[in-house]
């Protein structure tokens, strides 16, 4: 795997999909056989210190509004997997349960942010994100699309 397709889908991340990112990888230490970690378990069973991933990031002060479209949004980069499912607890009652586990791409993209790694861009590319900003806020050099509208 490049790392130049890692940093370019670190850098695609929002601070909150990159938190997420992060803490589902460094929960591999606790994944099963199949590199599967608990994310999260409704209702979550009384015990001492987090018992999912998503509990680590309640406690690092990440709100929990919005976890499926996190989720999601890391799952359509091809970062993690999910499974979505029922597990029973010990006190009998059923719970929803959702694993997750990074998947080689999502490995080397969390590497990547751990280690500050930025892409290489190409100075003339069109595709650079800053430039392309200005020119859609009218600020580009050259022509760009200030004055193209009717605007002074």
């Amino acid at each position: 795997m490049e790392r130049t397709q890692a940093s370019e889908a670190w850098t695609r991340l929002n601070e909150r999909q990159r938190a997420f990112l992060l803490a589902i990888d460094g929960a591999s230490r606790t994944a099963d056989a199949d590199g599967w970690v608990l994310f999260s378990l409704d209702p979550v069973p009384s015990s001492g210190g987090p018992v999912t991933v998503l509990e680590g990031l309640r406690t690092a002060g990440w709100s929990t509004r919005g976890v499926r479209s996190t989720l999601r949004g890391l799952l359509d980069r091809s970062l993690i997997d999910t499974w979505y499912g029922l597990v029973r607890l010990p006190d009998g009652r059923l719970a929803d349960r959702v694993r997750t586990r990074a998947l080689d791409l999502g490995r080397e993209a969390a590497r990547t942010g751990r280690a500050g790694i930025r892409p290489q861009r190409d100075r003339n590319s069109d595709t650079n994100s800053d430039r392309d900003r200005d020119i859609d806020r009218g600020r580009g050099r050259g022509r760009g699309r200030a004055g193209a509208q009717g605007e002074p």
